[in-house]
């Protein structure tokens, strides 16, 4: 919140979320996405899906 969706992406990175889900044996897709408190609405989004990044 109130940051940038490359430090959601390094959020769910650190958390180590994908290798979670990734045993499941179902494509894993990151969403990266930066909340802003003031403007109360989505700021910011990147999308991963291990190969390729989508903002």
């Amino acid at each position: 919140m109130d940051q940038s969706a490359d430090a959601a992406m390094g959020q769910i990175d650190l958390k180590e979320y994908p290798e979670r889900f990734a045993l499941c044996g179902l494509p894993v897709v990151k969403v990266g996405i930066n909340f802003s408190t003031e403007k109360r609405t989505i700021e910011e989004w990147k999308i991963e899906d291990g190969c390729n990044t989508i903002q």
